[in-house]
């Protein structure tokens, strides 16, 4: 007999209202009611959005190496503003990345072995007119081989885009005190691509969900080897047949609303230590919700100078808010005018509100 768990949530995690308000902050990452109700969008029929902010894909990412205990393993995340600080170290020739100013994330990844880095091509000197940004892919660091691997769902050929996935990691290996001669930068041209090996055809805008979704069976392969004895022979490479075998599970819609439960199971956990702290001792006033273990703040980044991607003829998607180029990602471009409250049902059919 098949049956269908129900999880329950208050109704304001299922229906929160559509505003900038903070839904949940976790760490270094925080997102808005209206962030949140955006990640489960497909197409321009349900909101203005149909891609994922970086305070999205952020919490996403953030929520993800939690639930895989990722600091048991030595494997850490590097959100988008981080991912620009990394840019400018590499951009900038007088920033060697031994500053002070660098010391929390030494402190943070310094004994990590595996380091996920997300990125944005609006990142150095591309950058959409009017826009902060059209895509997301991935950068990871494998420090037991000294490789820097470049994943991405459309432009993974593409020379700009090697480069800014270059200069992220080379620069995070600077900041680490690595020597860059022993390390090989490697494009990954087997990763899948967002549309083709997608089972939602209709998904405008796939990029984040492609790339939380390769960072956690990236993650669930490092564990998988090094549970099995087999970390020291465990490679991040992309076989040939890998995206023939992503495309037979990865469903860009059903990722988004994997996400938006995992944000609600956290809201729910913070919320019910918040509450137990407020009974059992008199609640600090100006306390923030969650705990904080990466890097408080960003440096100050100046921009730098921008020129117009041609994308004329490519599968692209819509831009993607919350990236500026050489700027951190809290500010971003206007918005539509927003839409009346969606429908909680459409993305989030297996959860239930209660009073």
């Amino acid at each position: 007999m098949n049956t269908k768990t129900i999880e329950r949530f208050p109704l304001a995690f299922l229906n929160p209202p559509l505003n900038d308000k903070t839904y949940l902050e976790l760490g270094d990452a925080k997102i808005t009611n209206e962030a949140f109700w955006y990640i489960g969008f497909t197409d321009s029929s349900q909101g203005p959005e149909a891609w994922m902010r970086g305070e999205s894909l952020d919490m996403a990412l953030e929520t993800l190496r939690r639930d895989q205990d990722c600091n048991a393993y030595k494997i850490d995340i590097a959100n988008s503003n981080s991912a620009q600080v990394f840019h400018f170290v590499s951009k900038v020739e007088s920033e060697d990345g031994s500053g002070k100013d660098y010391d929390a994330y030494r402190n943070r990844y310094q004994d990590k072995q595996w380091i996920f880095v997300v990125i944005n091509d609006a990142f150095g000197d591309v950058e959409n007119d009017g826009t902060s940004g059209t895509h997301w892919s991935l950068v990871a660091l494998d420090r037991l081989h000294k490789t820097v691997h470049y994943f991405d769902s459309l432009f993974v050929r593409y020379e700009d885009d090697q480069q800014t996935a270059h200069m992220v990691g080379w620069g995070l290996l600077r900041i680490l005190g690595e020597d860059l001669d022993c390390w090989t930068f490697q494009p990954e041209l087997n990763s899948p691509h967002q549309k083709h090996n997608n089972l939602d055809k209709g998904d405008i805008g796939p990029c984040g969900p492609f790339v939380y979704n390769l960072t956690k069976l990236q993650i669930m392969r490092i564990k998988h080897c090094q549970d099995t004895g087999m970390g020291k022979h465990c490679t991040l490479e992309l076989p040939a047949q890998y995206p023939v075998w992503f495309g037979t599970s990865f469903n860009s819609k059903l990722v988004r609303g994997q996400i938006q439960l995992q944000i609600m199971r956290w809201r729910r956990r913070v919320d019910a230590e918040r509450l137990a702290n407020e009974q059992s001792q008199p609640a600090v006033q100006g306390e923030a919700a969650g705990s904080v273990d990466g890097p408080p703040t960003t440096p100050d980044i100046p921009r730098s100078s921008t020129h117009q991607r041609d994308v004329s003829g490519l599968d692209i998607e819509s831009p993607v808010h919350g990236i500026s180029d050489g700027e951190p990602s809290a500010s971003r471009t206007a918005m539509s005018p927003r839409p009346e409250s969606p429908d909680p049902s459409r993305n989030l059919d297996l959860y239930e509100d209660v009073e």
